[in-house]
């Protein structure tokens, strides 16, 4: 990829240096930065409004388990049998 120097030189491809290996570099941080923010949901944004701060939480479902009433029968059993 053509590269133009800070001299105005245009070059085949940007030369090995200092301001590569700070380049990798801050490319590094960046990336572990937005890899950790994506897992962990992690909001820079102020406040919200109504919220105090905190993003609202889903309520929690109930799940239904083996032997409670009122709860969606299994589907039946295919093979025969």
């Amino acid at each position: 990829m053509p590269y133009v120097g800070s001299d105005g030189t245009m070059q085949q491809s940007k030369p090995f240096g200092l301001t590569m290996i700070m380049d990798a570099f801050w490319g590094t941080v960046a990336f572990v930065n937005l890899f950790f923010r994506s897992l962990f949901h992690l909001d820079d944004g102020g406040p919200q409004q109504g919220t105090g701060g905190r993003a609202p939480r889903m309520p929690g479902r109930r799940m239904g388990g083996v032997g409670r009433m009122g709860g969606v029968a299994p589907p039946p059993c295919v093979g025969g049998g």
